[in-house]
């Protein structure tokens, strides 16, 4: 469907809408209808982000194309003929897709511009089309939650236990209380882990490291931590054409209260710094409300 179309017009079931050259793409309210979204992709040049937002509440953030974690692409970068929301519904049980009551539009912003965005989404027009709390809603106890964190500063001299520790998040999206620990009302479930760390010069990250309080997760009894080296093919990257990604044995569950902690051993070599930012982790999964507010 191209943007002109108007979605009323078409039929239920699987439907698209296209955005060229603009930052934004919108999947229009009907009343009567609630739009639950199967897919969405970027081609773009240059790597960034796209945020997610349902009626007035803001839900993700979500990057694409970056240089290892490559999540959202164009349409034709698939697996099983799935981009990446369509990938995770299949791998995370009781997956809850971002949906909109009929009073709520769902719109994607870009952060950069981009050659092409492309939303596949369902049209339903029976069964409870005005709650806000139906399971992936704007106002869900229970939510597809991408944690993005990066350096927050500049790694000048070779650092092990380099902290991870800035959250690169939507304002007010966050599961944590402080800087990292989990808010008491918070459970985040995690599926998969996936790294981005580009490499300057000779200067690079090695290794990454995921603590829940003392205890580090996903490595070995010597906690030598999980490999990203680019030179050596880390485990942590994430492509779905071919499929490469970490997907934990058995999902892990950060309970409320707990403190997530995440380090990353960085080698500086020849003074080429590895700046802010650059340097990012993911954790993705399922973050659930087990008290009485979001």
């Amino acid at each position: 469907m191209s943007a002109a179309q108007n979605p009323s017009d078409l039929p239920k079931g699987n439907q698209s809408t296209t955005a060229v050259s603009t930052t934004t793409l919108t999947i229009p309210n009907r009343t009567g209808h609630r739009r639950t979204l199967n897919d969405f992709f970027v081609k773009d040049g240059a790597s960034g982000y796209s945020q997610i937002q349902i009626g007035n509440n803001t839900m993700m953030r979500i990057y694409d194309n970056l240089a290892q974690a490559k999540f959202v692409e164009g349409t034709d970068q698939k697996y099983l003929n799935m981009g990446f929301l369509g990938y995770l519904a299949k791998m995370i049980p009781d997956f809850p897709k971002p949906n909109a009551a009929q009073d709520e539009s769902i719109v994607f912003t870009r952060d950069s511009t981009f050659d092409l965005m492309l939303a596949n989404w369902a049209d339903e027009d029976s069964g409870d089309v005005t709650s806000r709390t139906k399971p992936g809603g704007s106002q869900s106890k229970k939510q597809l939650f991408i944690l993005n964190m990066s350096n927050a500063a500049t790694v000048t001299v070779t650092t092990p236990a380099s902290p991870i520790a800035q959250q690169d998040m939507p304002t007010g999206v966050s599961i944590f209380s402080d800087n990292n620990r989990i808010s008491a009302n918070n459970k985040f479930t995690v599926y998969c882990v996936a790294a981005n760390v580009p490499v300057n010069v000779n200067s690079k990250t090695t290794r990454v490291h995921i603590f829940d309080d003392f205890t580090e997760l996903f490595t070995s009894e010597t906690n030598q931590g999980l490999l990203v080296d680019p030179s050596l093919v880390g485990e942590l990257g994430f492509d779905l054409n071919p499929p490469s990604m970490k997907w934990l044995d058995t999902p892990y569950v950060f309970m409320p209260n707990s403190r997530l902690t995440i380090t990353a051993d960085m080698t500086i070599a020849g003074g080429n710094n590895l700046s802010a930012g650059t340097q990012q982790v993911f954790l993705i999964g399922i973050r659930e409300i087990i008290g009485g507010g979001a």
